[in-house]
């Protein structure tokens, strides 16, 4: 049961194995493209209207962001400050501990908490700097330097490196798949027993 993330990538290296048969011949459109060495698929991975929803957001925080630097106030008292730490520091640790589970297991769902893990440990830097009273402003500097933005960093290597070896294998397999693959792993299938014969052992 161990090895299910092996035979998984193993799927879908058969899958992809089967595929390269099917290559269209010269002169057809070409529906992948070569990125860093890379073959990619040439289809858009997502909606086409993922780009210029994202890109409006974007602009939008942009008066907003100008707005907060004019109107915010410099100190504020926060009724929640404790809870606030507490609650985002759960959040990092359950994030860090995802990733460890998913890279021990070679799962290529790493590449999403990775990145996750990547940007709590930024924010996780920022607020530790900014946040810090005066007597405490050296030593959120040498944690954010030394600890928390080389972790982040750590974090998107991580990410990268697996999304490259997927981008090389192939797609992840579908989930049907994946469930089936599984299944037969963890419930073996019973021969059935006919008068007279002895009886077989279970076939995985």
């Amino acid at each position: 049961m161990g090895n299910g993330a092996d035979d998984a990538v193993g799927v879908a290296a058969s899958v992809n194995g089967a595929g390269a048969a099917a290559r269209p011949a010269a002169g057809a459109p070409a529906l992948t493209r070569v990125v860093s060495g890379i073959e990619l698929s040439a289809r858009r991975p997502t909606g086409w209207w993922v780009a210029p929803l994202y890109l409006g957001m974007s602009l939008v925080m942009l008066p907003w962001t100008l707005d907060l630097l004019q109107t915010l106030p410099d100190r504020a008292v926060s009724h929640n400050y404790r809870l606030a730490w507490v609650g985002f520091d759960v959040l990092l640790m359950l994030a860090m501990g995802r990733t460890a589970w998913l890279a021990w297991r070679r799962s290529p769902y790493v590449v999403n908490v990775a990145s996750a893990t990547t940007a709590l440990l930024v924010v996780d830097a920022w607020f530790d700097v900014t946040t810090a009273p005066a007597r405490g402003l050296l030593q959120a500097c040498v944690l954010a330097l030394f600890v928390e933005l080389p972790a982040a960093v750590l974090s998107l290597a991580i990410a990268s490196r697996a999304q490259r070896q997927i981008a090389r294998s192939g797609a992840v397999p579908p989930l049907w798949r994946v469930v089936r693959l599984w299944r037969r792993r963890i419930r073996p299938r019973e021969v059935p027993r006919i008068e007279g014969v002895p009886p077989r052992p279970p076939v995985a």
